[in-house]
């Protein structure tokens, strides 16, 4: 079997959840004898394989899937749909605006296109499922959701080698490219007049250097950027182990690969309300508003004073893993073409 996979044109170049999403997914595709292509965008490999699957819902790919659709391949998107930090109604809205006003919301427009040719769509969960299908209009059967998988690695994390470099251990930590939507500046607002130290990993996305800055203005002496550790490197998860509570503030996330990995590593977990969580555990982490530093800083209070939630960590080791993942999803690629 022979899988097309496209994805937004600048993959490379930022990296991070999706990236890595679709490097797990197709490794695990490959060891299961799928022989995977990605997309060149000087040659049209779409005649040559049995199944086209896109990654993210980004509007520039539209042209590929009417080309796929038009050689007769069955389309899969595993969308990644993610602007949670608006109310449904305003998002139903907008999809509403952009299929009836000409040059209004294109990107809205070409989604819902994408959306009504795929042959499938993959959420993540429950709550992406059910947003495509109340703002698009697609119909329910079209929906099957295929979380992401987890590494093991970061259960199994040796807290001392961080400890060792940073002298740093039972801190607050934050791990994720620096960027507006991450909302690292309303996590260094609560941290002020604090005692707790605070770890920030990560280096800036790609136009968001002023904000870096802004960022590193604004904090105090309890805080520290360690720039950006590789995903592989025994120090990040190391970071985890010795941490004390994970923070992720973010205005809109879908299913942050990050939550689950600092869940292994039995952190307790500080979460922007914004952001889908599993209705199991929705009880066992700490919510706020990521607009409020004062939200955020009584959540932080909050969660330092608990011991380590082992509903959590038990939690993320049941999720799949990204073997399980590709199997889910080479079963799909059999039912679409057998």
């Amino acid at each position: 079997m022979k899988v097309l996979v496209v994805t937004r044109f600048h993959i490379g170049i930022f990296g991070g959840g999706v990236y890595r999403k679709i490097m797990k997914t197709t490794d695990g595709l490959s060891k299961k004898g799928v022989e995977v292509i990605f997309h060149d965008p000087w040659k049209n490999n779409i005649p040559d394989v049995d199944v086209v699957h896109f990654f993210t819902t980004y509007g520039g790919m539209h042209y590929y899937v009417r080309e796929a659709k038009r050689c007769g391949k069955p389309v899969v998107i595993s969308p990644v749909f993610a602007p949670y930090d608006i109310p449904l109604w305003q998002m139903r809205l907008r999809v509403k605006s952009a299929v009836h006003i000409p040059g209004w919301l294109v990107g809205y427009k070409l989604v819902n296109f994408m959306f009504a040719l795929a042959d499938l769509i993959l959420p993540l969960h429950e709550q992406e499922a059910d947003r495509i299908e109340k703002c698009f209009g697609v119909s329910r059967d079209k929906l099957h959701i295929v979380p992401n998988g987890t590494d093991r690695q970061f259960a199994e994390g040796d807290p001392a080698i961080f400890r060792d470099k940073y002298g740093l251990d039972e801190f607050i930590l934050q791990v994720g490219s620096i960027n507006r939507n991450k909302n690292q500046l309303t996590l260094i607002k609560a941290l002020k007049e604090l005692p707790f130290k605070c770890v920030i990993v990560g280096a800036p996305m790609s136009g968001h250097d002023e904000y870096e800055e802004k960022c590193r203005g604004l904090a105090g002496n309890n805080i520290l950027f360690t720039g950006n550790i590789d995903y592989d490197d025994p120090i990040l998860a190391s970071a985890f182990a010795a941490a004390k509570v994970f923070v992720l503030p973010s205005f809109s996330e879908v299913m942050p690969q990050v939550l689950y990995q600092a869940m292994q590593a039995g952190c307790n977990t500080v979460l922007s309300r914004n952001i889908p969580i599993d209705d199991e555990i929705k009880d066992a982490v700490f919510r706020f508003n990521p607009k409020s530093s004062r939200q955020l800083r009584k959540c932080i209070c909050e969660a330092v004073r608990q011991p380590p939630n082992q509903r959590l960590r038990q939690f993320s080791m049941n999720m799949p893993t990204w073997d399980d993942i590709a199997g889910r999803i080479l079963d799909i690629y059999k039912g679409l073409i057998g």
